[in-house]
């Protein structure tokens, strides 16, 4: 087996036709090559084209021997497994990662292991171009940190993202704009399909309906006229170019779509397998192929390259828009389920024979196609939800092959690891306790804490939860409040943003808003959920303000919550 894993991504195809980019393209070209800069940011709009620009720009540029690494992130990625992966890519050496891994696992520091992969990420990841497409904002600031600390480093990053990021040294910030009428009409003319009658309704409407959007105008492209099309007047919004496109799909594919829409990572690329997987059950054969080909007939998604396509973040957003949210959280954990269902039973059946057990069963992924999926099942992994033996066997298939980067990525998503605050900072009862000792004992600072993240009431890494409550509360907390129970991630959001907006306000205790607000969900909207958040300490704790105007801003609170 060629070592698939270790080789660069490479970029996706550039999609036809390309239209009103080519003046574009030569413009950023000649400044890449004119002032050097060592980041390139493109910005703008979902759907306006980020990353078919960075693809031509790509091609248009011609590296020579210098590999790029395409790397398709989401709201799902973390420093940390993008740089074990970027380590992977380069050819790094597996034993300094084993050996720092280790350490910090005996030392029980996770920043112990953050500052090592740093130092192995500044040696290794050098000389290249990297692509970080789809980073949002605050992950392209961390990932930018650690990527470029000073001169050595990557030839060129080049990172796409919805939002414009603070200009730095050496980086170029260009915002991708949308497609002007005459060619967003070209466009839709472009991807028209030969032999269809001529459209019905003027090019130029569908084109201020996709609002200059090329992933909307080829969606609008893709529309023959036919008996259920919406008055022309009727269609404004890139939202009605779907509803155009979705009524023309069979039931199992308008399914297929709102599963794509609704997986883990939603936006990574994905194989016929993944249709496979995620196909309704309406009680008759459907056939993945096909399905997967009427969505890209409509341009719903689009190809990366051979056996690979990706659903554009844009229609994922309208798509999950376009479901009711009542059908919303139950469909994403049935589809959540699926996906990793098929995962561990295609990874497993691939990987069994591996160590030499006889292969007595039918497995439809071979050991050579896994790389190819490797990514795509480690961003399925979650240390209280995934089924145990995924880890395991992703483990086991990258030990054989020799990944080391990747293995300590799987243990450390997997369970392996510290709880982190939003911001990926690591957080148990000894970092609490030593960060506590630089403020000293008269300290006036006393936080309120809310330990929301999803599934906060299990013990990760064999931490405790009550133990890390009570060092908080020890350090000078004036209350934690954290779920007892695994708590899904839409409604732990829900119940996080009744429960601050709240106790801000000023004017309630904090036991008075805890149980207000589980009343609340279980009286109005019959949900139980809320009465599983236990308030430890702090039952009287309310937001006090200092001298000045609350009304004004001038006030600051005393009890901070994070």
């Amino acid at each position: 087996m060629n070592d698939a894993l270790r080789a660069p991504t490479p970029p996706p195809g550039i999609p036809v036709p390309f239209v009103g980019r080519d003046q574009e393209v030569e413009e950023l070209a000649a400044l890449l090559a004119d002032q050097s800069p060592r980041v390139l940011v493109l910005h703008g709009l979902a759907g306006v084209g980020k990353s078919a620009l960075a693809a031509a720009l790509v091609e248009r540029l011609r590296f020579g021997r210098r590999p790029v690494h395409w790397l398709s992130l989401d709201g799902n990625a973390t420093e940390e497994t993008v740089l074990l992966r970027l380590l992977a890519e380069h050819g790094a050496p597996r034993r300094p990662i084993l050996t720092a891994a280790v350490r910090a696992e005996n030392a029980g520091e996770d920043l112990l292991f953050a500052r090592l992969l740093s130092e192995q990420v500044q040696k290794y990841v050098r000389d290249s171009v990297l692509v970080l497409d789809g980073a949002h904002a605050a992950l392209l600031r961390r990932l930018l940190r650690g990527l470029l600390p000073g001169q050595s480093g990557p030839r060129l990053v080049i990172a796409t993202s919805r939002v414009a990021i603070s200009r730095a040294p050496r980086m170029h910030v260009h915002e991708v704009r949308p497609l002007d009428t005459p060619d967003a009409v070209r466009l839709i003319e472009g991807v028209a399909r030969p032999g269809e009658p001529a459209q019905a309704v003027d090019p130029s409407r569908h084109a201020r309906a996709a609002q200059g959007l090329p992933v909307w105008l080829r969606v609008a492209g893709a529309l023959p006229p036919g008996p259920h099309d919406t008055p022309p007047d009727h269609v404004t919004t890139p939202d009605a170019l779907l509803a155009l496109a979705t009524r023309r799909l069979d039931p199992a594919a308008r399914g297929v779509l709102q599963r794509l829409a609704l997986r883990v990572s939603n936006t990574a690329p994905f194989s016929v397998r993944t249709v496979e997987a995620l196909l309704p059950d309406f009680g008759g054969p459907y056939d993945a192929p096909d399905i997967l080909s009427s969505l890209r007939a409509y341009e719903l998604v689009g190809t990366v390259r051979e056996g690979l396509w990706a659903l554009p973040s844009c229609v994922a957003d309208a798509v999950q828009r376009d479901i009711r949210p009542g059908d919303r959280y139950s469909l994403r954990e049935l589809v959540v389920e699926q996906q990793r269902n098929a995962a561990l039973n295609s990874a497993w059946h691939a990987v069994h024979p591996l160590d030499g057990r006889p292969k007595w069963f039918r497995s439809d992924l071979a050991p050579m196609d896994v790389p190819t999926h490797i990514d795509e099942f480690m961003a399925l992994l979650d240390p209280h939800r995934s089924p145990e033996t995924l880890p395991e066997t992703l483990a086991a298939f990258l030990a054989v092959r020799g990944d080391a980067h990747r293995l300590i990525a799987v243990h450390r998503q997997s369970g392996g690891r510290a709880r982190r605050l939003t911001d990926q900072t690591p957080i148990d009862a000894q970092t609490v306790r030593d960060r506590r000792r630089r403020f000293g004992d008269g300290s006036p600072f006393q936080p309120f804490v809310v330990l929301n993240a999803c599934h906060a009431g299990v013990p990760a890494g064999g931490g405790d939860l009550a133990f890390l409550g009570r060092e908080l509360i020890h350090a000078g907390a004036r209350g934690v409040l954290g779920p007892q129970i695994e708590m899904p991630q839409v409604f732990a959001a829900e119940y996080a943003l009744e429960f601050v907006t709240r106790y801000l306000h000023g004017a309630e205790t904090a036991g008075a808003i805890a149980h207000a607000v589980a009343r609340r969900f279980a009286d109005e909207l019959c949900n139980p959920l809320g009465l599983a958040y236990a308030l430890h300490h702090g039952m009287e704790t309310r937001l006090e303000r200092a001298a000045g105007d609350p009304a004004d801003g001038t006030g600051s609170g005393q009890a901070v919550t994070v």
